[in-house]
C-alpha cells in the first residue's frame, strides 16, 4: 500500500527539498558523508550499512527522515571527534570537586525537572486539553451509530480508522492507519471513493458497504448528496453519515 500512499498522504512521499523543513536532512546527510570521508578511519561497515539504510528509507518517505537522524547523528559525532583529534584539539576533561553549592544546584535542577514534567502531564490530562484533542474526530457520530444500529458495512474516513477501531470495535473498519495491512488495490478503491472519482460507486458496491462515515469536507459527501441510492443519517459540524436506501447484503 505505500505506492498509493506516496500519492496522497505528504509524510509517504519523497522529501520536498525545496522547502525549508528538510534542510537539516540535508545538512545531516552531507555532513555525515564529508567527516567519513575526511576522517582517517575507516567507516566500519556496520555503520555503513546503517547509515545508507537509514538514508534511503528516508529518501523514500518523509516520516523516515527521523529514523536517519538517529542513526547518522552518533556516526557524525564520532567521525568528527576523530578529525577534530588528528588535528590536535583534545579537550583537557577535569573533575570537578562537588561542594554543598552544586549539590543544592543540583536538586534544584531536579526538582525544576520534576516540576515541568509534572505542569506538562496535568495539562496533558486536563478535561480542556482532551476535549480540544477530540474536537477533530467523530465523537458525536458515533453515539449516533451506536443508538441507531447503522447497517454495515461501513465506508470510513482514512483518517478515524484508528478511532473507530478503538471506540467502535463493533463496526469493522474499511481503512486505518495501519497501511501493511492494506494492498494498492484496497486503497485505490478507498481514493477512488473518497474523492468522488469516476465509477466512485462501483467501489462501494464491491465491498457491499452500506454506509458510509466521513468528514464533512469530503467530496464524497457532494456524490452521495445527489445520488438516489443513499440518504443522509447525520450531520455536524466534524461528520457526515450516509446510509444507504437498499442495503445490498439483504
Amino acid at each position: 500500500g505505500i505506492a498509493v500512499l506516496q500519492d496522497f498522504i505528504e509524510e509517504w512521499a519523497s522529501p520536498d527539498f525545496h522547502g525549508r523543513e528538510t534542510w537539516p536532512f540535508i545538512w545531516l546527510l552531507l555532513t555525515s558523508l564529508i567527516m567519513a570521508g575526511f576522517s582517517r578511519r575507516r567507516l566500519d561497515w556496520r555503520e555503513a550499512i546503517f547509515v545508507s539504510g537509514t538514508a534511503y528509507m528516508a529518501l523514500l518517505a518523509g516520516r523516515n527522515i527521523a529514523v536517519f537522524a538517529l542513526a547518522g547523528v552518533p556516526v557524525l559525532s564520532r567521525h568528527l571527534s576523530w578529525w577534530l583529534e588528528e588535528r590536535g584539539f583534545r579537550p583537557q576533561w577535569r573533575a570537578i570537586r562537588m561542594n554543598t553549592t552544586l549539590y543544592a544546584l543540583n536538586w534544584m535542577l531536579v526538582i525544576v525537572a520534576l516540576g515541568g514534567a509534572t505542569a506538562r502531564l496535568m495539562t496533558a490530562i486536563a478535561p480542556e486539553t482532551i476535549e480540544e484533542a477530540l474536537s477533530g474526530y467523530p465523537v458525536e457520530a458515533l453515539t449516533y451509530m451506536r443508538q441507531h444500529d447503522v447497517p454495515q458495512p461501513l465506508y470510513n474516513s482514512y483518517n478515524w480508522g484508528g478511532y473507530l477501531i478503538w471506540s467502535l470495535p463493533d463496526y469493522p473498519v474499511f481503512v486505518d492507519g495501519r497501511t501493511d495491512l492494506y494492498n494498492d488495490e484496497i486503497l485505490n478503491q478507498y481514493f477512488r471513493s473518497y474523492f468522488a472519482s469516476e465509477r466512485w460507486s462501483e467501489s462501494l458496491e464491491a465491498f457491499e458497504i452500506n454506509s458510509v462515515l466521513v468528514d464533512d469536507t469530503a467530496p464524497l459527501v457532494t456524490a452521495l448528496e445527489l445520488s438516489p441510492e443513499w440518504s443522509e443519517a447525520y450531520r455536524d459540524e466534524v461528520a457526515v453519515i450516509y446510509i444507504r436506501e437498499v442495503p445490498l447484503n439483504e
